[in-house]
């Protein structure tokens, strides 16, 4: 299904992307930049088409990064 926000999509992306990048945007101990861009991004487009997923995938989606980030810094699910 497509539902045409790539605009929405890429306007998230570069602030959701320098928060993680952020010294005050702590990460579990021992997790890499590199181990949190794919969840990051995938709750980046959870957040984007929210409207058109099942709760559960949503959920899903965001609890990814969540799970890497310190508690601090958790994204809303």
């Amino acid at each position: 299904m497509r539902v045409h926000r790539e605009a929405e999509r890429d306007a998230a992306a570069a602030p959701l992307l320098q928060m993680l990048r952020q010294p005050g945007s702590e990460m579990r101990e021992g997790t890499t930049m590199l181990a949190v861009a794919e969840p990051a991004l995938a709750a980046l487009m959870a957040l984007v088409v929210r409207d058109v997923l099942p709760g559960d995938v949503f959920t899903l989606l965001v609890d990814a990064v969540n799970s890497v980030l310190a508690d601090s810094t958790k994204l809303v699910s």
